[in-house]
């Protein structure tokens, strides 16, 4: 049986770690392996291996994958759009003020919104936003506005 670990590991090493856990995986020689090696390379570097720091960069990392603004929400980034609204019976054309960075968040008869701030959940996994109902999802918000989603469990009863 040959020994896998490297001459010299030292698994507290964050990119030591990196580096053997993606060979392991078959990732190392990837474009994934390689930029994901390098991106912790870099989050190291400019940290100056300040855990704290690096673990931050990974939430905006995070925020930025999941289409989560880093800068507030502000009164410029809401721009007039034509939406179509229910009104007696029928669908009509509208205006409103909607955020072009985020686009379930607008603003209605003077107020802001944001109609996925609260995400209900279940023990199923299931996860899910309601609008105009006994469990809304839309809330007011304040501008400057730095969006946070709010989770809410459901009973399964």
């Amino acid at each position: 049986m040959s020994n896998k670990f490297p001459e010299n590991y030292d698994c507290r090493d964050p990119v030591m770690f990196a580096q053997h856990e993606l060979e392991l995986a078959g990732f190392a020689d990837t474009d994934f392996g390689k930029a994901a090696l390098e991106y912790i390379k870099q989050t190291w570097k400019i940290s100056n291996h300040n855990i704290n720091f690096v673990r931050n960069l990974q939430n905006r990392i995070n925020s930025l994958v999941n289409q989560i603004p880093l800068a507030p929400i502000v009164e410029e980034d809401f721009v007039d759009t034509e939406i179509l609204q229910y009104n007696n019976g029928t669908m009509e054309k509208g205006y409103r003020k909607q955020n072009y960075r985020v686009p379930f968040v607008y603003m209605q008869d003077g107020k802001y919104y944001d109609d996925r701030a609260v995400a209900f959940y279940n023990d199923h996994g299931d996860v899910w936003y309601a609008v105009d109902s006994t469990k809304s999802s839309r809330q007011e918000i304040q501008l400057p506005y730095f969006r946070e989603e709010e989770r809410v469990k459901v009973d399964n009863s």
